[in-house]
């Protein structure tokens, strides 16, 4: 039994083109976007990601730092921090990493992030006993569709209750109670866009892992195409 559940905990996901599976995955909401991004660019583990996208419409530039440690002679993405203007989301290739990546934002952003949701579960597969008994250390491919339902399970979770939740994008006012508002519900039609706009399923597979018209039926708005 030891030797089985060692052989779980060493297991190496990749993706289909043999780069580390990031499936331990952390969702925040912020209100300091320039607090953070200088955060970020001092931070000695962290290096900007040249593949970093800029999105024209939104109100803040896209920002991605990553983090890159050398395996089996060659240097790969472990960690990956990307920041839009009124969300920060964390990708690493473990529960472990993660776990370490969100004390180090709690020591240093504190109140300034408000934790949505997380997920630290791969997909599931069925091992064989020889495989996992195997001296070789075992290695799973995560296809671009199964990182989708992944990601479509965690988001449809991390979002239940956003409508009804306070938003520190809308000075703490719930989306449901702020798009009541003339003044305020522009800001949350915006905030909703962008979150699509920036969805880690279309950056991650090309589609995107969830519908996010759920949240302008819950707050009220017009359902977009």
């Amino acid at each position: 039994m030891a030797a089985l559940v060692d052989a779980v905990i060493h297991i190496q996901y990749r993706t289909d083109d043999n780069r580390p599976y990031l499936y331990a995955v952390a969702l925040h909401d912020h209100r300091e976007y320039r607090f953070l991004a200088h955060g970020f660019c001092e931070a000695k583990e962290l290096t900007p990601d040249p593949a970093a996208d800029v999105a024209p419409t939104s109100t803040q530039p896209v920002r991605r730092w990553i983090q890159r440690e050398v395996d089996e002679s060659t240097t790969v993405t472990v960690a990956r921090v990307t920041l839009t203007s009124a969300q920060l989301m964390v990708e690493c290739d473990s529960p472990e990493r993660l776990n370490a990546v969100k004390h180090r934002l709690a020591a240093a952003f504190g109140f300034s992030l408000h934790f949505r949701g997380e997920t630290v579960t791969p997909p599931t597969r069925q091992m064989s006993l020889n495989r996992l008994m195997s001296d070789q250390p075992l290695t799973i491919v995560v296809t671009p569709e199964e990182d989708r339902v992944l990601l479509m399970t965690f988001l449809e979770k991390a979002y239940l209750e956003w409508s009804d939740q306070p938003h520190l994008a809308l000075g703490g006012q719930t989306p449901r109670h702020a798009a009541v508002s003339p003044a305020m519900r522009k800001t949350v039609d915006a905030l909703i866009d962008d979150m699509e706009r920036q969805d880690l399923g279309l950056r991650r597979t090309g589609k995107r892992a969830f519908d996010y018209n759920t949240l302008r039926a819950h707050v009220g708005l017009e359902e977009k195409a």
